[in-house]
């Protein structure tokens, strides 16, 4: 199951958005997933739900009351959380889209809103944020085993974590890889040894032959 947070202040937006999110399941390594969504009706709502559950993506307008779309994802970001946040935002709307770029957003998207190119954007939103899940769990392990930490702090070692987990991940892809190409030299090696002793032999026969 993958989970979705959708963020907006106007419910029907909220009711479109789920129906393009949820009508088709998404294919990620041959397996389909299927969508589950959770609305909020403006960004600090949504903050909180961020700060006590795991969501594959985030789907939000900018302008919204009480806490706007910029503001949510940079409160996000200042808990070191890297979950994609794609954006909504009105056509010609260069300037927040810039800050969003900045703050790291995943995607935004002009209104009026394409259908397909939405589903498009969610759908690889969430498989990015499906193959973050190990990484985030993992963070989430090695803190829990810190005590209380102020929440700079926090986020600092979040960052570091997740820095020295993909360090470890690309050493042990590497290794892997190292191991399973020498494993096939060797398999190769002994392929071509056993083929030599073969023609050697098929080589001494014919001599016998020739001799009697």
């Amino acid at each position: 199951m993958l989970e979705l947070l959708i963020v907006d202040d106007e419910s029907d937006i909220l009711d479109i958005l789920e129906s393009v999110a949820t009508e088709q399941r998404v294919l990620i390594d041959g397996e389909a997933h299927d969508v589950r969504v959770t609305r909020a009706a403006n960004g600090r709502e949504a903050f909180e739900l961020v700060q006590t559950n795991w969501f594959d993506a985030i789907l939000s307008d900018i302008k919204m009351p009480i806490m706007d779309g910029l503001d949510l994802l940079a409160n996000i970001r200042g808990l070191g959380k890297e979950v994609p946040l794609i954006f909504l935002t009105a056509f010609g709307d260069k300037e927040h889209a810039v800050r969003a770029l900045r703050l790291g957003c995943y995607d935004f998207l002009d209104k009026p809103i394409n259908l397909d190119r939405l589903r498009d954007v969610i759908h690889r939103a969430l498989e990015s944020g499906f193959r973050g899940r190990e990484i985030e769990q993992e963070i989430e392990v090695r803190l829990s085993k810190l005590a209380a930490l102020p929440a700079e702090r926090y986020r600092q070692l979040r960052l570091v974590f997740r820095s020295m987990i993909l360090v470890e991940k690309a050493r042990a892809e590497k290794t892997s890889a190292v191991e399973a190409d020498t494993e096939s030299n060797a398999l190769g090696a002994l392929l071509g040894h056993d083929s030599s002793l073969k023609k050697q032999g098929s080589k001494t026969k014919k001599k016998s032959r020739r001799a009697a």
